[in-house]
């Protein structure tokens, strides 16, 4: 009986050492997700990083895509200092609803992004947005991409879009863009980055608003 019991307190032991390593090695994957640039703002954001579960995504995948959340209207989104909302007093508009964003008109460089979870391997993506400028044939050029992202949020290969608005191209009245990938999210993939970025130089009348931005998935499209 001695014998049996001894033979017990060593399974346990080893479950115990077990136990740590996994815990030692999960804190190191999620010290190695938390490492994040700190030089944007986090508007509360709803992601959870290191993922090791997803959920199909189906339906609209952007949060907040419209701007339209009252306490924080960058709500999910990460965005620098060239970014603030309209000014519906000095004659801007959204696309619809009460609200849209501003792209290079408190600074000359914006940059906003949202890195977006219930992305799925195998899977085609359509990205739609509506955008407008100051006066017509009037903005700088405006960089849009969607990117791929592992459970870190480490960009897999080259942007699954990687679209230039050209110079004076935008309009006051809202144009609209759809755009679908033409190669699925690989098989690493966790997450998908919208992000749009602009440089107005010194003039403000080459700001742009942003709005109705959305990703759905393309579910016909899969490849697994």
């Amino acid at each position: 009986m001695r014998k049996l019991h001894h033979s017990g307190d060593r399974c346990k032991a080893q479950e115990d050492k077990s136990t740590r390593r996994i815990a030692i090695r999960n804190s190191y994957k999620a010290d190695q997700c938390n490492s994040h640039n700190d030089d944007y703002t986090n508007q509360g954001s709803a992601i959870v990083g290191c993922r090791k579960y997803r959920n199909p995504g189906m339906g609209e995948l952007v949060i907040n895509g419209g701007f339209e959340n009252q306490s924080n209207p960058f709500f999910g989104w990460i965005i620098n200092s060239g970014v603030d909302q309209i000014d519906p007093g000095a004659g801007d508009t959204p696309h619809q609803g009460l609200n849209a964003a501003r792209l290079g008109f408190q600074n000359p460089y914006a940059l906003i992004y949202q890195d977006i979870s219930h992305i799925l391997p195998g899977l085609n993506y359509q990205l739609n947005f509506f955008m407008s400028t100051v006066k017509d044939w009037g903005n700088a050029p405006v960089h849009v991409r969607l990117q791929f992202l592992d459970h870190c949020r480490n960009v897999l290969g080259s942007p699954a879009l990687d679209i230039l608005i050209p110079q004076n191209s935008l309009h006051e009245s809202y144009t609209a863009f759809i755009n679908a990938t033409k190669v699925p999210a690989p098989q690493q993939t966790h997450f998908a980055r919208v992000l749009f970025e602009i440089n107005t130089g010194a003039d403000a009348d080459q700001s742009i608003n942003l709005d109705d931005v959305s990703l759905i998935s393309l579910r016909g499209s899969a490849h697994i």
